[in-house]
């Protein structure tokens, strides 16, 4: 497929699974299960990974929606301190809809290289150029952004690791602050002189553009059920 549809598809099933209802959520976990089976294991346990970073997140969700929303208490005897199972129900689907497009996301970058995702970009992004945008720019931008961020987080750790010492939280959080500054610094130093090319965007054929069409009218299907 080429990457552009990619992105495409990605769009349409991030907008597919927002709304978090139950044919729409079990269209999108078979799609990527799928997706996955087609990739290999290792992109599943990247995902993991990924999905216990997240998991303070996926936590809050379940406790703002399970605690605060009104309806049937789960255990009574706790009063107001007691989930509603209402509230338990619409958290499990706004979490479900995050790991869905967590995991959509990082199925686009495991099977896309950098230089087609910054092709496909490019041909995305290509008719703000009539806007005075430079989208070459903003899609090199783009591209080197989802890039740096896995370079980036060896050396947050490694500053929290350096400055974890005794002291004052505020003091012990300033020397965290100043150590991963300066760490960002001298890796961008050493990669100022780095050069990117934008290549060309692949030609699409013409049958692959109806596939985020199908698309959305499988999740328009699946949220009338």
């Amino acid at each position: 497929m080429n990457p552009t549809v990619r992105i495409l598809c990605l769009l349409v099933f991030a907008g597919g699974v927002a709304g978090a209802r139950g044919g729409q959520l079990l269209a999108g976990t078979l799609l990527l299960g799928g997706a996955f089976a087609v990739v290999g294991t290792g992109a599943g346990a990247r995902l993991l990974y990924l999905l216990r970073r997240v998991r303070w997140i996926l936590l809050s969700l379940v406790i703002l929606y399970g605690w605060f929303t009104p309806g049937q208490s789960v255990l009574p005897a706790l009063g107001p301190f007691a989930p509603t199972w209402a509230g338990l129900a619409f958290g499990g689907a706004r979490t479900l809809a995050l790991v869905l497009m967590v995991a959509a996301v990082h199925l686009l970058l495991t099977a896309t290289h950098r230089d087609q995702l910054l092709a496909a970009i490019l041909g995305l992004v290509r008719p703000l150029r009539r806007l005075g945008v430079p989208h070459e720019r903003l899609a090199v931008r783009m591209v080197l952004t989802l890039h740096a961020v896995p370079q980036v987080q060896p050396l947050v750790r490694d500053a929290v690791r350096s400055s974890a010492a005794r002291g004052p939280v505020l003091r012990r959080a300033s020397r965290t602050a100043a150590a991963v500054f300066t760490a960002v610094l001298g890796r961008a130093g050493q990669e100022a002189g780095e050069s990117v090319s934008v290549p060309a965007p692949a030609p699409v054929p013409w049958y692959e553009w109806t596939y985020p069409l199908w698309l959305a009218v499988l999740f328009w299907v699946a949220a009338t059920l």
